[in-house]
């Protein structure tokens, strides 16, 4: 298909922005959300481009662009025309000091001392992690540092004998020696909530308590991340999101485009998520929330639970039951932490007397010392002393329950998809208890320290269990020792599962999501492998299962082999090349989102219009890519989550049997095509199916008939049926049911309808008809597939 052979998708007057930035971290997926957010709140005319931040760029790989953000941590930039509209977020405007385009570190450190010096520690520390690799993380992360140490020396009391010290070494055994060597009480911060996670699981294996011996704050408010360790990691959300929005802003101002706010309200200040690992609890429920926070503000004579229950609404009874049910606790005890807290912070920063202390916190000195003692193992006076070097904090190891069970995920979390599959292993461990996860191989693996390669395998063998991915290193012992759940790969172990997706079934269904539109010409297109330790020709495995399953179905329906092909991905330029080849009305299956999103920004460029010339369809249905990219992409939807969940309940069932199963038992995860722009055309110009189709689509939820589909296409109905045949192999009647039943699919895996209320939904009878028709076109029963799914 030569380029330029239609005009431009982009409608007149419109603009196309490239924004080079990764996804698989998220801080880049926070800036193409605050991209896509601007666009859509402020300038709709504006198309927005996500490109390959593994390309080195030149100005002329922008020709078909307007202008471009640049995210410079992850950008690979040549020479760069200074006239080309650009924005560099990561760093200050070039051309005005006043405009900068990163996150505030200063106020990102600052935050972060205020945090840990209301929790009362003595000691304070700041891990960077390991970015001798990364020159500007490395800056980001000094600065982080420093206003960090200025404003704890800005703000503790001049009396007090406090320690500060940084570290960035990230091999276990240094990190487990750092944290047991930092004086205690300590509050730590950590570069991001990754390296906060590390600080945990080194305290885990030393037995330190958190937050009663050490404070843990990170930096992204990943979820996923935070949420892994018992407590619950703070963080601070450094507003990622609103540099890219700020950033676009200013980009379309650099362009002269009218009809865009003058000015943005500034939203860069970072915000503190509290969780366990500062001593705050974590509960998002509603009224719990404002219960929280209430106490934490309220003067001393108002901290009382009726006071509490009027001023949530709510009768003290709900509430107590409320209190116990969401945080195992009660409204008085979490009400005595609080003043514990704020006695901590009165004794280390005033003199005052622990008679006026008391007075202050309209209580008696008694019941000040005693909720004291029980609640921290020391006297006021004792605490007192260790913050003016008299006296050290008494070592109590944190007691391990008998009955928890410990497992360990295995991975760097260097996908999105790895998160997703880590956030469903908490998932199911929080409905379940007794489960302790910890993360692990962040720690840096390329070392060949002995020393350290011991210290790891002595921590691996604590747990009762691991989770693996496939990027996760195992030493050899392990695989027989231990059981394994191995999620999406194998491993020869004979203690080990595996719980992957059926990738040969991913293609077969995507192979027959495009016949059943008419198309004859194929194409798969895939990553090529990065690992330089896997050697050349290397596979994805994963990537091979695709095709072969896309490739066996199509021959299967007696397409000829010579009409599907095959194509690596190397870079913009040989893609566009290859893109210009394929014939007109070819269907693209890719193995990724990502790939199907350059494979569309890439027809922008060259003039080919999606779905009405070639037709795209991915995988992982990620809704950050929909939020960016137009026209949206469709995708074989894989519930990560569910794998992650589903990894987690084999281990588990494993661990409680006496009779570890053969390695080739295998659990897969089902997969579900998800119809968007990209693919809704067919394998033809004939404009009275399209239109036909088009309304079918439009009123798929009543009961249209072949008559008035056949009065909109303005043909008689016998011409429709003929040409419906024709071009798609069937009749109109057998094409719209076919429609029906794939919405019903998605229906019945994504909503809790009843049967009956999904055949209002698609303009089925109610009844048994639905019931009829799904059978015979899959084989099985709505209520069947719904429960196989979700088994």
């Amino acid at each position: 298909m030569p380029p330029g052979n239609a005009p431009s998708p982009n409608a007149p007057g419109s603009l196309r922005i490239g924004i080079i930035t990764t996804t698989q971290t998220s801080h880049g997926r926070n800036l193409l959300r605050g991209a896509a957010r601007y666009i859509s709140e402020h300038a709709p005319h504006v198309s927005l481009d996500l490109l390959d931040c593994h390309y080195t760029f030149e100005t002329g790989d922008f020709e078909h662009l307007d202008g471009v953000l640049i995210n410079v941590v992850d950008a690979r930039l040549g020479k760069i025309a200074p006239n080309f509209p650009a924005i560099y977020l990561g760093q200050k405007a070039a051309d005005n000091a006043a405009e900068d385009f990163q996150v505030r570190h200063e106020l990102i450190g600052a935050t972060a001392a205020d945090v840990l010096l209301d929790s009362g520690a003595i000691s304070f520390a700041y891990f960077g992690g390991n970015w001798s690799h990364n020159k500007a993380s490395l800056e980001r992360s000094e600065r982080r540092s420093k206003a960090f140490h200025n404003r704890i020396e800005a703000q503790i009391n001049p009396q007090v004998d406090w320690h500060f010290e940084a570290h960035s070494e990230c091999n276990i055994k240094d990190l487990r020696r750092w944290v047991r060597q930092i004086p205690k009480p300590a509050g730590i911060f950590a570069f991001n909530d990754f390296a906060a996670v590390q600080v945990a699981t080194a305290c885990e294996q030393e037995h330190i308590r958190i937050p009663e011996e050490v404070s843990i704050i990170g930096v992204d408010n990943d979820r996923s991340l935070c949420l892994i360790n018992e407590p619950y990691i703070s963080s601070i959300n450094p507003k990622a999101e609103f540099v890219a929005y700020k950033g676009m802003h200013a980009l379309l101002k650099q362009m002269q485009q009218r009809d865009i706010p003058a000015e943005l309200k500034d939203d860069s200040q970072p915000e503190v998520h509290h969780r366990e690992s500062t001593g705050t609890c974590s509960c998002q429920e509603p009224t719990i929330r404002s219960c929280l926070d209430s106490i934490s503000m309220l003067p001393p004579d108002e901290l009382a639970p009726p006071q509490l229950a009027k001023r949530v609404r709510s009768s003290l009874r709900n509430l107590e039951t409320l209190f116990r049910k969401q945080i195992n606790t009660t409204i008085q005890e979490t009400i005595i932490e609080e003043r514990v807290r704020r006695t901590k912070k009165l004794l280390r920063d005033t003199e005052m007397s622990l008679e006026q202390i008391s007075e202050a916190l309209n209580q008696t000195v008694c019941n000040v010392r005693k909720q004291f003692k029980r609640l921290t193992g020391m006297t006021p006076q004792n605490y007192r002393e260790v913050f003016l070097a008299r006296a050290s904090w008494p070592s109590q190891a944190r007691k391990p329950n008998k009955d928890e069970l410990s497992i360990c995920f295995l991975s760097g979390l260097k996908h999105h998809a790895a998160r997703e599959i880590l956030f469903g292993v908490e998932q199911y461990a929080r409905a379940h208890g007794n489960l302790r996860i910890s993360l692990n191989e962040g720690f840096n693996s390329s070392t060949l320290d002995p020393e350290v390669e011991l210290i790891r395998h002595e921590l691996l063998q604590t747990y009762d269990g691991l989770i693996a991915l496939p990027d996760a290193q195992i030493p050899a012992s392990l695989l027989t020792s231990k059981p394994i759940v191995c999620v999406e790969h194998l491993r020869n172990s004979p203690n080990s599962v595996a719980v992957t997706l059926n990738n040969t079934d991913i293609g077969s269904s995507a192979a027959k999501h495009f016949l059943n539109k008419g198309y004859t010409e194929f194409a798969y297109c895939e990553f090529e492998a990065t690992d330089a330790a896997l050697g050349d020709g290397y596979i994805d495995p994963r990537s091979q299962g695709r095709y072969n399953g896309f490739r066996q179905e199509l021959l299967k329906q007696g397409i000829d082999p010579n009409s599907i092909r095959r194509q690596i991905y190397t870079g913009h330029v040989g893609l566009s090349q290859w893109l210009t080849q394929l014939p007109r009305h070819t269907a693209i299956f890719t193995f990724s989102d990502q790939l199907a999103l350059f494979i569309i920004v890439a027809c922008k460029r060259l003039g080919i219009h999606v779905p009405e010339e070639l037709a795209v369809l991915g995988v992982d249905n990620d809704e950050l890519y929909e939020q960016c990219t137009r026209p949206a992409i469709s995708s074989m939807e894989i519930d990560f989550r569910m794998m992650g969940s589903t990894a987690l309940q084999r281990l588990v069932q494993m661990l409680a049997e006496t009779q570890r199963p053969a390695s080739k038992n295998q659990s897969f995860i089902p997969s579900l095509c998800v119809e968007k722009e990209s693919t809704q055309g067919l394998a033809t110009d004939n404009e009275v199916v399209n239109r036909a189709v088009r309304q079918m689509r439009k009123h798929l939820d009543r009961n249209i008939s072949i008559t008035e589909l056949a009065e909109e296409s303005t043909v008689s109905r016998r011409t429709l049926e003929m040409q419906f045949k024709a071009v798609l192999g069937c009749p109109p009647k057998a094409y719209l049911e076919l429609l029906r039943i794939e919405k019903t699919q998605r229906l019945l895996i994504q909503s809790n309808h009843t049967v009956e209320e999904i055949a209002d939904r698609v303009g089925i009878q109610p009844g048994t008809y639905l019931t009829q028709v799904f059978r015979k076109r899959t084989g099985q029963t709505p209520n069947r597939y719904r429960r196989a799914w979700h088994a």
